[in-house]
C-alpha cells in the first residue's frame, strides 16, 4: 500500500496517531543506552595508535583553544615585566648571523651535495634568526611603552604567554609541535650542530 496514495494513513503515520508518541522515544533510548560510549579504532580497520594520535591531536587543540580565550592583561603590571625579561632572555638565546659569504668561500676547494645542502640550511637559519630578532626588539619597545601594538606583536605577545612558539617564527622553521622552552633549546642545539659541520667540513649528528 502506498501511503502517498492514502492521505488520511500518511497523516496518521506522521503524526503517530496509531502508536503513543512515548513507545517510539523509549525504543529510541533503549537503542542508544546500549551503544558503546566510542567506537574503538579495529571497527573502522585502524591500528590502536590511531586513537592515540587522535587522542592527542584533540588535547592539544583544546588546550590551544583554552590558551587563546584566556583574559587578555592591558596594564603594565608584574605579568608585563616577566615578558619583558623572556624577551631579553630570547634576544641573548638567539644565535649570531653566520656569514654565508665566507663559508661558501671556505668549502669551494671541496664542494659536495651536502654542501650545498649547508649553504641551503644556513640561508634560512640566517632568515629565522633576523625574524626572530627584529620582531622580539619590537615587541620588547612595545611593552615598555616606546611603540604601539600591531596585530602580529599582539600575536607574539600572547605566543609568549602562554609558552607557545609565534606563527611567524613558524612559517620560517620546520614544522614542530614542540613548546616554546623545547624549540628556543633545539635551535641552539641545530646552531652547535652547524657550526661543527662549518668546522669540520662534513655533517655531524
Amino acid at each position: 500500500m502506498n501511503p502517498d496514495s492514502h492521505p488520511t494513513l500518511s497523516k496518521n503515520v506522521l503524526s503517530n496517531r496509531f502508536f503513543p508518541f512515548t513507545i517510539f522515544r523509549d525504543l529510541y533510548v533503549a537503542y542508544i543506552d546500549q551503544l558503546p560510549l566510542y567506537n574503538p579504532p579495529d571497527i573502522l580497520g585502524l591500528h590502536s595508535h590511531a586513537e592515540m594520535n587522535y587522542l592527542i591531536k584533540t588535547t592539544s587543540d583544546i588546550l590551544a583553544n583554552m590558551l587563546q580565550i584566556q583574559p587578555e592583561q592591558d596594564e603594565m603590571n608584574d605579568h608585563s615585566i616577566d615578558l619583558i625579561s623572556l624577551s631579553e632572555q630570547i634576544l641573548q638565546g638567539i644565535p649570531p648571523k653566520k656569514d654565508l659569504r665566507l663559508i661558501k668561500e671556505k668549502f669551494r676547494q671541496r664542494l659536495s651535495p651536502l654542501s650545498f645542502v649547508l649553504f641551503q640550511e644556513i640561508q634560512q637559519f640566517n632568515l629565522l634568526t633576523s625574524i626572530m630578532w627584529k620582531s622580539i626588539t619590537e615587541l620588547k619597545q612595545a611593552l615598555q611603552g616606546f611603540a604601539s601594538f600591531s596585530v602580529q606583536l599582539d600575536e607574539i605577545n600572547k605566543s609568549l604567554q602562554h609558552g607557545q612558539i609565534p606563527s611567524l617564527w613558524r612559517s620560517y622553521a620546520p614544522q614542530t609541535k614542540k613548546s616554546l622552552a623545547n624549540w628556543l633549546e633545539h635551535l641552539q642545539q641545530r646552531n652547535q650542530q652547524y657550526e661543527r659541520w662549518i668546522h669540520d667540513g662534513k655533517k655531524t649528528n
